[in-house]
């Protein structure tokens, strides 16, 4: 069983990789499908979609999102990872793109709180399409292995989100006998 340590460190990474790509995919689509503010705008501020299909791609990204990222979780999948890297590449691009062009008042369109295009948020993209087309040379994953280190990974990532978005909406509240200024 010593023999087998490589494989199943390589199978959990590779599960928790997915897991947590998979993770962000659907939260970010869940976030945008969901939403009552209509995603047109944020998609069409990037200047990227020409005008007559910014309507259909805004429709259909967070669809996308969500299907990839529900696929990504499941194993054994190699063109659904190439396609989420592939998606995260793009994200990465459109955004290093516009910071390029000066235009840092971009809201990310990640889903979730407004938040205005970094370069840590286009890293952040272009590192996880680099950690997944890596993923998809590495080892046999086994299934079981991969699949629970996916769900555990992917259910890390949304309590975490959900921990940073509830501290995020917290006001600090005065302490008794200390006056504000």
């Amino acid at each position: 069983m010593t023999g087998d340590l490589p494989s199943f460190l390589a199978d959990a990474g590779v599960g928790a990789i997915h897991g947590f790509a998979g993770t962000m995919l659907v939260a970010a689509g869940a976030s945008k499908f969901w939403s009552s503010d209509d995603f047109s705008p944020v998609v069409a501020a990037y200047d990227i979609v020409p005008a007559p299909l910014v309507l259909p791609f805004a429709a259909a990204l967070p669809i996308a999102e969500m299907l990839f990222g529900i696929l990504l979780i499941l194993p054994g999948v190699p063109a659904v990872v190439c396609g989420a890297a592939t998606m995260f590449a793009a994200f990465g691009l459109a955004v290093a793109l516009n910071l390029l062009r000066g235009r840092t008042e971009l809201e990310c369109g990640c889903g979730g709180d407004a938040t205005p295009i970094s370069w840590a948020i286009a890293g952040g993209n272009l590192l996880l399409a680099a950690a997944l087309t890596v993923s998809t040379g590495i080892g046999e994953a086994s299934i079981s292995i991969a699949t629970a280190a996916g769900l555990t990974c992917g259910a890390a990532t949304l309590l975490l989100i959900r921990i940073y978005r509830a501290v995020s909406r917290m006001q600090p509240t005065p302490r008794a006998g200390v006056r504000s200024t």
